[in-house]
């Protein structure tokens, strides 16, 4: 649900109360709160001097909840502030102001399961409907693997599991099984996107059918690469044919068949260089030339400065980060690699960039989980080039 984001209220956890950490009570329309705050303060033994990220956890539950107290000399806290707001919301400067300070949160009824509490009382072995979406697809399919549902529902065993297991094998057979049931499709990468839908294909047992594939190796690592070919071979075994737009070697040695355009790019290309298989192909076509000539040595370079300046991640935890430290030197091209689902796009764009996006913009979507960030004062803005569409 969209709701206030305390972290846009108190961006710096450094200041102290008494030095302006709530931030939007730093402006004229909001200096009377932070008056407030510092006249009720010390009769409740808050310190105003203290740091926001030193402060214990009842200090700064008394900040955003209020004193709990009724009457028109009472506490009201940054949330009794913000409720104000959302009454007075129908005036256009006051949404405007609202807006700054919301982003998606979980709901505090559910928890984020998007279910209510009598459904959280079923389960399915250990764990409720909520745990088991949660569970990434390799461990969800050893699970139903083994597991079989008690007389009289076990009539439905053949079907209903039947179908939970082989939806869950595919995902696991194009490389997938690292991604958690609860990931929402708008955070997966263009890739990973596109595997599901091979996965799905895979699951229909379609015959006589044309894909078209535009280049599903992105963003996986060369170890994946034959669980992709493996279940594009699948699907031609059915009966289908499989076209697809690749520059990945594996793949093109795989293919049946070739077809080479070119002989460059734009008013360059459009011509037909060859259409054969890959072993009987023209050996003038640039495809052929560059799948036989043997890979060269890598030329010695000047030694990379690693002790200059760097950003520092501190204990990153989000999706599959498991309390990463990592430095990342400036002034060079730094590479993330690694295996598909390894946390790579997590630690760039969920952590990364959206926490540098706060840091010069004050909004956007909340970081993914990390304790830190060292280093940011070195930078001036921070751009990302994705593959989002430019317009």
């Amino acid at each position: 649900m969209i709701g206030i984001d305390y972290d846009l209220v108190i961006p710096d956890a450094g200041k102290t109360l008494g030095a302006g950490a709530i931030k939007p009570w730093q402006t004229a329309t909001g200096r009377e709160s932070q008056q407030d705050m510092e006249r009720h303060a010390p009769g409740s033994k808050i310190p105003l001097d203290v740091p926001w990220r030193d402060l214990s956890e009842a200090q700064r539950e008394w900040v955003l909840q209020g004193d709990g107290k009724k009457g028109r000399k009472h506490w009201y806290g940054v949330k009794g502030y913000f409720a104000y707001l959302e009454r007075k919301a129908y005036k256009m400067h006051v949404r405007v102001l609202l807006s700054r300070y919301r982003s998606y949160t979980p709901c505090p009824s559910c928890n984020g399961t998007r279910l209510k509490a009598e459904s959280l009382l079923w389960r399915l072995g250990d764990y409720n409907v909520h745990a088991l979406s949660c569970l990434p697809v390799s461990r969800a399919r050893d699970f139903f693997a083994d597991f079989t549902l008690p007389s009289p529902l076990s009539s439905a065993d053949t079907l209903l599991l039947g179908e939970i297991r082989s939806r869950l094998s595919f995902l696991c057979e194009v490389g997938l099984g690292y991604l958690g049931l609860d990931r929402s499709s708008a955070s997966l990468s263009g890739g990973e996107a596109q595997r599901i839908r091979l996965a799905t294909q895979l699951g229909s047992g379609l015959t006589g059918v044309l894909y078209v594939l535009d280049e599903p190796s992105i963003g996986l690592h060369a170890e994946d690469t034959g669980k992709l070919i493996a279940a594009l071979k699948r699907l031609r075994d059915r009966g289908n044919t499989v076209v697809v737009v690749e520059h990945d070697e594996d793949m093109i040695r795989a293919a049946d068949w070739m077809i080479e355009l070119g002989p460059g790019a734009g008013i360059e290309g459009g011509a037909l260089l060859g259409s054969a298989r890959p072993e009987d192909f023209p050996k003038d076509s640039p495809t052929r030339r560059w799948l036989e000539t043997p890979v060269a040595e890598l030329k010695k370079r000047p030694a990379f400065p690693l002790l200059g300046d760097a950003l520092v991640v501190r204990g990153a935890s989000e999706h599959n980060l498991q309390e990463l430290d990592v430095r990342i030197p400036l002034g060079g091209i730094v590479c993330l690699s690694g295996p598909s689902g390894s946390g790579k796009s997590t630690l760039a764009d969920d952590v990364l960039l959206r926490a540098l996006k706060r840091h010069f913009n004050g909004g956007g979507d909340p970081p993914g989980r990390h304790r830190a960030i060292e280093g940011m004062e070195f930078l001036g803005k921070v751009v990302a080039v994705d593959q989002s569409a430019i317009g």
